[in-house]
Protein backbone atom coordinates (compact mmCIF):
# COMPACT_ATOMS: atom_id res chain seq x y z
CA UNK A 1 0.00 0.00 0.00
CA UNK A 2 1.46 3.42 -0.92
CA UNK A 3 0.17 5.70 2.16
CA UNK A 4 1.01 9.38 1.80
CA UNK A 5 0.86 11.40 5.74
CA UNK A 6 0.75 15.15 5.98
CA UNK A 7 1.84 17.25 8.50
CA UNK A 8 3.87 20.30 8.58
CA UNK A 9 6.62 19.75 10.33
CA UNK A 10 7.65 15.80 10.45
CA UNK A 11 10.01 15.53 13.87
CA UNK A 12 10.53 12.97 17.01
CA UNK A 13 11.45 15.63 18.75
CA UNK A 14 8.96 18.57 18.78
CA UNK A 15 4.58 18.38 19.83
CA UNK A 16 2.52 14.92 19.99
CA UNK A 17 1.56 15.36 16.34
CA UNK A 18 4.57 15.24 14.98
CA UNK A 19 5.99 12.58 17.09
CA UNK A 20 2.75 10.56 16.44
CA UNK A 21 3.65 11.23 12.46
CA UNK A 22 6.69 9.71 12.70
CA UNK A 23 5.61 6.91 15.09
CA UNK A 24 3.00 6.27 12.23
CA UNK A 25 5.48 5.68 9.73
CA UNK A 26 7.86 3.91 11.44
CA UNK A 27 4.91 1.20 12.05
CA UNK A 28 3.94 1.75 7.71
CA UNK A 29 7.58 1.07 7.02
CA UNK A 30 7.93 -2.53 9.59
CA UNK A 31 4.84 -3.46 7.59
CA UNK A 32 6.08 -2.86 4.00
CA UNK A 33 4.29 -0.09 3.05
CA UNK A 34 5.46 2.29 0.96
CA UNK A 35 4.73 5.91 3.27
CA UNK A 36 5.31 9.29 1.63
CA UNK A 37 5.75 12.49 3.84
CA UNK A 38 4.22 15.80 2.31
CA UNK A 39 6.13 17.92 4.88
CA UNK A 40 6.91 21.82 5.21
CA UNK A 41 10.15 21.09 7.71
CA UNK A 42 11.64 17.00 7.85
CA UNK A 43 13.79 17.18 10.91
CA UNK A 44 17.19 15.42 9.51
CA UNK A 45 17.33 13.78 12.67
CA UNK A 46 14.60 11.58 11.38
CA UNK A 47 16.36 11.40 8.08
CA UNK A 48 17.21 7.13 8.34
CA UNK A 49 13.45 6.26 8.06
CA UNK A 50 13.23 4.69 4.43
CA UNK A 51 10.65 7.17 3.25
CA UNK A 52 9.66 9.38 0.29
CA UNK A 53 9.97 12.98 1.50
CA UNK A 54 8.24 15.80 -0.67
CA UNK A 55 9.16 18.98 1.15
CA UNK A 56 7.36 21.66 -0.26
CA UNK A 57 7.04 25.56 0.96
CA UNK A 58 4.37 27.01 2.81
CA UNK A 59 5.12 26.34 6.69
CA UNK A 60 4.67 29.40 7.86
CA UNK A 61 1.34 29.74 6.99
CA UNK A 62 -1.50 27.27 6.90
CA UNK A 63 -3.63 27.88 4.02
CA UNK A 64 -0.31 28.33 1.65
CA UNK A 65 0.98 25.05 2.86
CA UNK A 66 -2.40 23.21 2.41
CA UNK A 67 -2.57 24.38 -1.00
CA UNK A 68 1.21 23.13 -1.55
CA UNK A 69 0.15 19.78 -0.22
CA UNK A 70 -2.76 19.76 -2.45
CA UNK A 71 -0.57 20.34 -5.40
CA UNK A 72 2.12 17.97 -4.46
CA UNK A 73 -0.41 15.40 -3.94
CA UNK A 74 -2.27 15.38 -7.33
CA UNK A 75 1.01 14.85 -9.01
CA UNK A 76 1.78 11.88 -6.77
CA UNK A 77 -0.26 7.84 -7.36
CA UNK A 78 -1.14 7.00 -3.48
CA UNK A 79 -3.94 4.62 -2.33
CA UNK A 80 -4.57 6.54 0.70
CA UNK A 81 -3.62 10.30 1.97
CA UNK A 82 -3.80 10.41 5.68
CA UNK A 83 -3.42 14.22 6.95
CA UNK A 84 -2.52 15.07 10.35
CA UNK A 85 -5.05 18.28 10.63
CA UNK A 86 -2.63 20.75 8.12
CA UNK A 87 -4.28 20.45 5.11
CA UNK A 88 -7.49 18.94 3.37
CA UNK A 89 -6.82 17.06 0.24
CA UNK A 90 -6.84 13.73 2.12
CA UNK A 91 -8.68 10.26 2.58
CA UNK A 92 -8.28 10.57 6.40
CA UNK A 93 -8.23 14.14 8.27
CA UNK A 94 -6.82 13.55 12.04
CA UNK A 95 -6.79 17.28 13.10
CA UNK A 96 -4.64 16.55 16.56
CA UNK A 97 -5.65 19.72 17.93
CA UNK A 98 -8.95 18.58 17.14
CA UNK A 99 -11.88 21.87 16.61
CA UNK A 100 -9.67 24.98 16.02
CA UNK A 101 -13.10 26.65 17.46
CA UNK A 102 -12.75 24.33 20.37
CA UNK A 103 -9.11 25.56 21.22
CA UNK A 104 -9.49 28.55 20.80
CA UNK A 105 -12.13 28.56 23.50
CA UNK A 106 -10.36 27.09 25.96
CA UNK A 107 -6.76 29.20 24.94
CA UNK A 108 -8.59 31.75 26.26
CA UNK A 109 -9.21 30.94 29.88
CA UNK A 110 -5.32 30.39 29.65
CA UNK A 111 -5.64 33.79 30.25
CA UNK A 112 -6.53 35.90 33.67
CA UNK A 113 -9.78 37.40 32.99
CA UNK A 114 -9.02 40.60 32.55
CA UNK A 115 -7.08 39.83 29.70
CA UNK A 116 -9.12 37.82 27.90
CA UNK A 117 -11.27 40.60 26.06
CA UNK A 118 -7.67 41.91 24.85
CA UNK A 119 -6.62 38.49 23.64
CA UNK A 120 -9.98 38.08 21.79
CA UNK A 121 -9.22 41.14 19.98
CA UNK A 122 -6.03 40.10 18.85
CA UNK A 123 -7.40 37.16 17.59
CA UNK A 124 -9.36 38.92 15.36
CA UNK A 125 -6.39 40.85 13.68
CA UNK A 126 -3.87 37.68 14.04
CA UNK A 127 -2.83 37.07 10.31
CA UNK A 128 -2.31 33.45 11.75
CA UNK A 129 -5.54 32.88 12.83
CA UNK A 130 -7.48 34.26 9.86
CA UNK A 131 -5.45 31.70 7.92
CA UNK A 132 -6.44 28.79 10.53
CA UNK A 133 -9.54 29.74 10.39
CA UNK A 134 -10.14 29.41 6.72
CA UNK A 135 -8.36 26.12 6.59
CA UNK A 136 -10.53 25.01 9.25
CA UNK A 137 -13.74 25.93 7.10
CA UNK A 138 -11.73 24.64 4.01
CA UNK A 139 -11.68 21.13 5.87
CA UNK A 140 -15.36 21.09 7.32
CA UNK A 141 -16.46 21.59 3.42
CA UNK A 142 -13.84 19.17 1.35
CA UNK A 143 -15.18 15.38 0.87
CA UNK A 144 -13.03 13.83 3.01
CA UNK A 145 -14.31 10.34 3.62
CA UNK A 146 -13.11 9.93 7.57
CA UNK A 147 -12.16 12.04 10.61
CA UNK A 148 -10.02 10.81 13.32
CA UNK A 149 -10.87 12.05 16.21
CA UNK A 150 -8.16 10.97 19.30
CA UNK A 151 -10.45 11.28 21.73
CA UNK A 152 -14.15 12.14 22.83
CA UNK A 153 -13.45 14.98 23.65
CA UNK A 154 -12.15 16.12 20.29
CA UNK A 155 -15.14 14.49 18.61
CA UNK A 156 -17.60 16.39 20.45
CA UNK A 157 -15.81 19.46 19.06
CA UNK A 158 -15.43 18.88 15.69
CA UNK A 159 -19.69 17.97 15.83
CA UNK A 160 -20.19 21.47 17.88
CA UNK A 161 -18.23 23.91 16.49
CA UNK A 162 -17.34 22.27 13.01
CA UNK A 163 -20.54 20.49 12.35
CA UNK A 164 -18.69 17.27 11.02
CA UNK A 165 -21.18 14.49 11.33
CA UNK A 166 -20.68 12.37 13.90
CA UNK A 167 -21.09 9.09 11.41
CA UNK A 168 -17.70 10.61 10.09
CA UNK A 169 -16.07 10.46 13.14
CA UNK A 170 -13.62 7.40 14.33
CA UNK A 171 -12.84 7.79 17.87
CA UNK A 172 -9.12 6.41 18.37
CA UNK A 173 -7.17 7.35 20.91
CA UNK A 174 -3.68 8.31 21.27
CA UNK A 175 -0.95 5.84 22.40
CA UNK A 176 2.33 5.16 23.83
CA UNK A 177 6.05 3.25 23.21
CA UNK A 178 5.87 1.05 26.57
CA UNK A 179 9.23 -0.15 25.83
CA UNK A 180 11.06 3.43 25.44
CA UNK A 181 8.57 4.81 28.32
CA UNK A 182 8.41 2.16 31.04
CA UNK A 183 9.57 2.09 34.72
CA UNK A 184 12.66 0.41 34.18
CA UNK A 185 14.08 3.30 33.36
CA UNK A 186 14.61 4.24 36.71
CA UNK A 187 17.77 2.25 37.22
CA UNK A 188 19.15 4.22 34.62
CA UNK A 189 18.17 7.71 34.76
CA UNK A 190 16.35 8.39 38.44
CA UNK A 191 19.80 8.90 40.55
CA UNK A 192 21.79 10.86 37.31
CA UNK A 193 19.19 13.70 36.65
CA UNK A 194 18.02 13.72 40.31
CA UNK A 195 22.08 14.14 41.30
CA UNK A 196 22.05 16.74 38.34
CA UNK A 197 19.53 18.98 39.66
CA UNK A 198 20.37 18.27 43.33
CA UNK A 199 17.26 17.06 44.57
CA UNK A 200 17.22 14.05 47.01
CA UNK A 201 14.64 11.08 47.97
CA UNK A 202 12.95 13.02 50.54
CA UNK A 203 11.95 15.43 48.17
CA UNK A 204 8.58 15.31 45.80
CA UNK A 205 9.88 15.86 42.67
CA UNK A 206 6.95 16.86 40.51
CA UNK A 207 7.21 17.06 36.50
CA UNK A 208 5.25 18.57 33.58
CA UNK A 209 6.87 18.16 29.63
CA UNK A 210 4.92 21.05 27.84
CA UNK A 211 5.74 23.51 25.07
CA UNK A 212 3.14 26.00 25.56
CA UNK A 213 3.88 26.81 28.86
CA UNK A 214 0.58 28.96 29.26
CA UNK A 215 -2.16 26.39 27.61
CA UNK A 216 -0.59 23.42 29.83
CA UNK A 217 -0.77 24.95 32.98
CA UNK A 218 2.47 26.05 33.79
CA UNK A 219 0.87 29.15 35.71
CA UNK A 220 -1.69 27.41 38.30
CA UNK A 221 0.69 25.08 38.45
CA UNK A 222 3.28 27.40 39.59
CA UNK A 223 0.77 29.11 41.83
CA UNK A 224 -0.08 25.60 43.65
CA UNK A 225 3.85 24.93 43.94
CA UNK A 226 4.09 27.91 45.96
CA UNK A 227 1.59 27.11 48.51
CA UNK A 228 3.19 23.87 48.81
CA UNK A 229 6.17 26.32 49.98
CA UNK A 230 4.40 27.79 51.83
CA UNK A 231 3.29 24.76 53.93
CA UNK A 232 7.07 23.79 54.49
CA UNK A 233 6.20 20.18 52.16
CA UNK A 234 9.36 19.09 49.85
CA UNK A 235 8.55 19.53 46.96
CA UNK A 236 10.45 20.73 43.36
CA UNK A 237 9.38 20.94 40.01
CA UNK A 238 10.96 20.08 36.90
CA UNK A 239 9.19 22.33 33.56
CA UNK A 240 11.17 19.61 29.95
CA UNK A 241 10.51 21.72 26.72
CA UNK A 242 9.55 24.30 25.33
CA UNK A 243 11.49 27.68 25.65
CA UNK A 244 11.84 28.89 29.40
CA UNK A 245 13.67 32.15 29.22
CA UNK A 246 10.34 33.87 29.32
CA UNK A 247 9.39 32.41 32.71
CA UNK A 248 12.68 32.84 34.80
CA UNK A 249 10.93 36.56 35.32
CA UNK A 250 8.21 34.99 37.11
CA UNK A 251 9.42 32.25 38.76
CA UNK A 252 11.24 35.02 40.44
CA UNK A 253 8.48 37.27 41.61
CA UNK A 254 7.02 34.05 43.14
CA UNK A 255 10.34 33.22 45.05
CA UNK A 256 10.75 29.85 43.87
CA UNK A 257 13.82 30.23 42.34
CA UNK A 258 15.20 27.04 44.13
CA UNK A 259 12.28 24.66 44.12
CA UNK A 260 11.79 25.05 39.89
CA UNK A 261 14.14 23.72 37.16
CA UNK A 262 13.35 24.91 33.77
CA UNK A 263 15.06 22.39 32.31
CA UNK A 264 14.22 23.34 28.43
CA UNK A 265 13.89 21.23 25.22
CA UNK A 266 14.93 18.00 25.04
CA UNK A 267 15.11 15.00 22.73
CA UNK A 268 14.31 12.08 25.01
CA UNK A 269 11.67 13.05 27.53
CA UNK A 270 12.43 9.36 28.99
CA UNK A 271 15.21 10.05 31.84
CA UNK A 272 12.97 12.96 32.88
CA UNK A 273 10.17 10.41 33.62
CA UNK A 274 12.05 8.08 35.39
CA UNK A 275 13.33 11.29 37.85
CA UNK A 276 10.46 12.41 38.49
CA UNK A 277 7.83 11.46 41.82
CA UNK A 278 4.73 13.14 40.04
CA UNK A 279 3.27 13.94 36.51
CA UNK A 280 1.58 17.22 36.65
CA UNK A 281 -0.24 18.61 33.73
CA UNK A 282 -3.10 20.60 34.35
CA UNK A 283 -4.12 21.74 30.70
CA UNK A 284 -6.79 24.61 29.48
CA UNK A 285 -6.46 21.98 26.44
CA UNK A 286 -5.52 19.11 25.29
CA UNK A 287 -7.17 16.70 22.76
CA UNK A 288 -5.51 13.29 23.91
CA UNK A 289 -1.96 14.20 25.53
CA UNK A 290 0.99 12.09 24.71
CA UNK A 291 2.94 13.11 27.77
CA UNK A 292 0.41 11.44 30.05
CA UNK A 293 0.48 8.51 28.51
CA UNK A 294 4.18 8.83 28.38
CA UNK A 295 4.74 9.04 32.16
CA UNK A 296 1.77 6.89 32.59
CA UNK A 297 3.75 3.74 30.85
CA UNK A 298 6.85 4.98 32.75
CA UNK A 299 4.78 4.34 35.98
CA UNK A 300 3.89 7.84 37.19
CA UNK A 301 1.09 8.81 38.87
CA UNK A 302 -0.93 11.42 36.64
CA UNK A 303 -2.49 14.46 37.30
CA UNK A 304 -4.61 16.29 34.40
CA UNK A 305 -7.73 18.50 34.20
CA UNK A 306 -11.38 17.18 32.68
CA UNK A 307 -10.07 19.13 29.33
CA UNK A 308 -7.39 17.08 28.16
CA UNK A 309 -8.82 13.81 26.23
CA UNK A 310 -6.14 11.77 27.96
CA UNK A 311 -8.26 12.00 31.19
CA UNK A 312 -11.41 9.91 29.28
CA UNK A 313 -8.07 6.82 29.90
CA UNK A 314 -7.65 7.57 33.46
CA UNK A 315 -9.75 6.11 36.67
CA UNK A 316 -9.69 8.57 39.30
CA UNK A 317 -8.24 7.68 42.41
CA UNK A 318 -6.69 4.71 40.81
CA UNK A 319 -4.17 5.53 38.33
CA UNK A 320 -4.87 8.93 38.39
CA UNK A 321 -6.65 12.34 39.29
CA UNK A 322 -8.58 14.84 37.44
CA UNK A 323 -9.46 18.44 38.36
CA UNK A 324 -12.56 20.27 36.82
CA UNK A 325 -10.75 23.58 36.51
CA UNK A 326 -6.75 24.00 36.49
CA UNK A 327 -7.64 27.46 37.81
CA UNK A 328 -8.58 25.67 41.30
CA UNK A 329 -5.33 25.79 42.78
CA UNK A 330 -6.30 24.27 45.90
CA UNK A 331 -7.66 21.41 44.48
CA UNK A 332 -4.49 20.92 42.10
CA UNK A 333 -2.66 21.60 45.73
CA UNK A 334 -4.34 18.69 47.50
CA UNK A 335 -4.23 16.68 44.36
CA UNK A 336 -0.55 16.89 44.37
CA UNK A 337 -0.31 16.63 47.98
CA UNK A 338 -1.90 13.34 48.01
CA UNK A 339 -0.33 11.64 44.77
CA UNK A 340 2.96 12.77 46.84
CA UNK A 341 1.86 10.02 49.49
CA UNK A 342 4.37 7.22 49.69
CA UNK A 343 1.30 4.61 49.54
CA UNK A 344 -0.65 6.23 46.54
CA UNK A 345 2.09 7.36 44.75
CA UNK A 346 3.00 3.21 44.19
CA UNK A 347 -0.41 2.04 43.95
CA UNK A 348 -1.28 4.39 41.37
CA UNK A 349 1.98 4.21 39.79
CA UNK A 350 1.91 0.78 39.44
CA UNK A 351 -2.30 1.05 38.15
CA UNK A 352 -0.82 3.54 35.50
CA UNK A 353 1.22 1.76 33.78
CA UNK A 354 -0.80 -1.20 33.57
CA UNK A 355 -3.66 1.03 32.29
CA UNK A 356 -0.89 2.40 29.17
CA UNK A 357 -0.26 -1.36 28.62
CA UNK A 358 -3.43 -1.28 27.57
CA UNK A 359 -2.93 1.48 25.15
CA UNK A 360 0.51 0.87 22.98
CA UNK A 361 0.86 2.76 19.98
CA UNK A 362 1.29 0.03 18.08
CA UNK A 363 -2.57 -1.33 18.86
CA UNK A 364 -3.82 2.16 17.85
CA UNK A 365 -1.84 1.96 14.73
CA UNK A 366 -3.27 -1.52 13.61
CA UNK A 367 -6.68 0.40 14.41
CA UNK A 368 -5.77 3.51 11.50
CA UNK A 369 -4.66 0.29 9.64
CA UNK A 370 -7.86 -0.68 9.72
CA UNK A 371 -9.52 2.21 8.64
CA UNK A 372 -7.11 2.81 5.82
CA UNK A 373 -8.61 -1.13 4.03
CA UNK A 374 -12.00 -0.33 5.07
CA UNK A 375 -11.80 3.09 2.78
CA UNK A 376 -9.97 0.84 0.39
CA UNK A 377 -12.42 -1.75 0.52
CA UNK A 378 -15.66 -0.02 -0.16
CA UNK A 379 -16.85 -0.91 -3.56
CA UNK A 380 -16.95 2.69 -4.94
CA UNK A 381 -13.47 3.57 -4.01
CA UNK A 382 -11.05 2.65 -6.17
CA UNK A 383 -7.26 1.95 -4.98
CA UNK A 384 -5.74 5.04 -6.06
CA UNK A 385 -6.12 8.22 -4.39
CA UNK A 386 -6.27 10.20 -7.05
CA UNK A 387 -8.96 8.22 -8.69
CA UNK A 388 -10.77 7.94 -5.67
CA UNK A 389 -11.17 11.27 -4.81
CA UNK A 390 -14.28 13.19 -6.22
CA UNK A 391 -13.98 15.45 -9.00
CA UNK A 392 -14.96 18.93 -6.71
CA UNK A 393 -11.70 17.82 -4.44
CA UNK A 394 -9.85 19.52 -7.14
CA UNK A 395 -11.42 22.59 -6.82
CA UNK A 396 -10.81 23.04 -3.38
CA UNK A 397 -8.59 25.92 -3.56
Amino acid sequence: MKVGLVVRRFSSCRGGKEHWNVQMAEFLVQRGHQVHIVTANFDPADGALPVVRHVISGGHDSMRFAEEAARCLRGVSLDIVHDAGDGCFCNILQPHAGSLRSLTRHKLRSYPVWARPLKRLLNAFSARQRSLARLASRQAAAPIEAFIAVSNFVARGLVEFDRIPAERIRVIHNGVNTERFSPANRVLYRRAIRDWLGVDERTTLLLIVAHNYRLKGLEPLLLALTRLVRRNRPVKLMVVGGNPRAWNLRIRWLNLSDHVHLVGRFRDAAPFYAAADVYVHPTFYDACSLVVLEAMASGLPVITSRFNGAAELLEPGVDGLIIDDPWNIQALQQAIELASVPEVNREMGIAARNKALQHRFGKVAESVLRLYHELLGKEDVPGSFNACVPTRAAKTF
